[in-house]
Formats: C-alpha cells, sequence, structure tokens
C-alpha cells in the first residue's frame, strides 16, 4: 500500500468527521518526522507494517500539527514487564501493531487498543493499553515510556494498575479489532494487485514550497 491510499483509508475509518486537508496534514507531519516516505521520488514505495503502524499512531492526537511527534513517542513506548510480558515477544507498541498487520489471527486476538494522551498542568504523558482475548482469558498490555526503568523488569505487570489514572484529564483514541482487520485486508489486497501508484501530487506542494 501507498502512502496516498493509507491517506485516504486512515481517513475514511478515523477521521471522517474532520476535513481531507487535517488528515493530509498529519501525513506531512508524518513525513516531516520520517516516519513515511519523503519527497516525490519517494512516494511510490510501498509502506512497510511499521510505517503503517506508524501513521495509525498519527490520529491520536486531536491537532494534526502533533501527529509526528505523537507518533514516535507512542511508537516507542514499552510493554509493562518487558517483552515476554507482550504479545508475541514484541518490544515496543509500532512493533506490536505491525506484528497485529502481519496476519489474521493476531489481529483476531486484539479486542482493543487504547491510546492515550495524559494532561497535567500543561505537562503530557504518553501511554496505551491493549486487551487480548485467547483461550486461556482475556489479558492486558500496558505500554508506558521506555524511561520508566523500575516497569520494564520481568514480573512487573503483576503489580500495574492497568486501570488507573493520575493525570488531570486525558484524551483517548480506541481501535477496536474491526478497525486492524478492515485495514489488514486493505493492505493485503493492495500489496496482492500490485497496480502503480496514481496520484496528482498535490500532496507534496506546500513541503516542496517551504
Amino acid at each position: 500500500m501507498y502512502a496516498k491510499n493509507l491517506e485516504k483509508l486512515l481517513h475514511d475509518m478515523l477521521a471522517a468527521h474532520t476535513r481531507f486537508n487535517e488528515t493530509q496534514k498529519r501525513f506531512e507531519k508524518l513525513r516531516g518526522s520520517a516516519l513515511l516516505p519523503r519527497g516525490r521520488e519517494n512516494a511510490a514505495k510501498r509502506l512497510s507494517d511499521m510505517q503503517i503502524a506508524s501513521a495509525v499512531l498519527g490520529f491520536a492526537p486531536v491537532s494534526p500539527d502533533w501527529a509526528g511527534h505523537a507518533s514516535l513517542v507512542l511508537g516507542s513506548l514499552c510493554p509493562v514487564g518487558g517483552p515476554a510480558a507482550s504479545f508475541k515477544g514484541t518490544k515496543n507498541l509500532q512493533e506490536m501493531i505491525a506484528m497485529l498487520l502481519s496476519d489474521d489471527e493476531n489481529c483476531k486476538s486484539l479486542a482493543a487498543l487504547t491510546l492515550t494522551i495524559q494532561r497535567d498542568f500543561g505537562d503530557e504523558d504518553y501511554c496505551a493499553r491493549a486487551v487480548f482475548t485467547d483461550i486461556g482469558g482475556q489479558k492486558i498490555v500496558s505500554y508506558v515510556s521506555k524511561m520508566a526503568n523500575s516497569l520494564l523488569s520481568a514480573g512487573a505487570e503483576g503489580k500495574y494498575d492497568h486501570e488507573k489514572m493520575t493525570a488531570i484529564s486525558a484524551r483517548q483514541l480506541t481501535l477496536g479489532q474491526s478497525f486492524f482487520m478492515r485495514l489488514r485486508r486493505d493492505v493485503e489486497l493492495s500489496r496482492h494487485l500490485n497496480r502503480p501508484l496514481k496520484t496528482d501530487w498535490t500532496e507534496y506542494k506546500n513541503e516542496e514550497e517551504r
């Protein structure tokens, strides 16, 4: 899948209530943060699952201007309890989302992923929580800053309160199983058809002018 096609797909699923130029701004910021291919010469590059994961994370903040920053921070969040407590040993949130997109059964094992931006007296804190279901029951994986060393050691997930919020307020984006199933289906279809990129290049106009 090309970034241009992903832009339209994610807009329809996550931001249809806003103007399309706001989603274009998000992708502009993602390219500016080197999370997506930059420049016309790279527009026809197909996206990897990791790049698609970064684009999804870019929809967490309300303001499109923060898409790149939020995606970088959220993508680097690490699982409480370390990789052993994560989904299939993934080391951070970006890897986990990419793993979901790699297989239908992985998508089906996810109940919900919640991305949270907490605010407390002007400061922001990013975290996430994924709920998985399988034959053995429900499993919750929380994701925190890679600087929270005490929470990243093996076994820390057993004492961690996955429900607690200490900040004054927070905004959340929750993505369900159907979102990832639809995204994976469209990505796989795009890769199978392998059609050439069709674009009028307008998405690069502002960047090139600057």
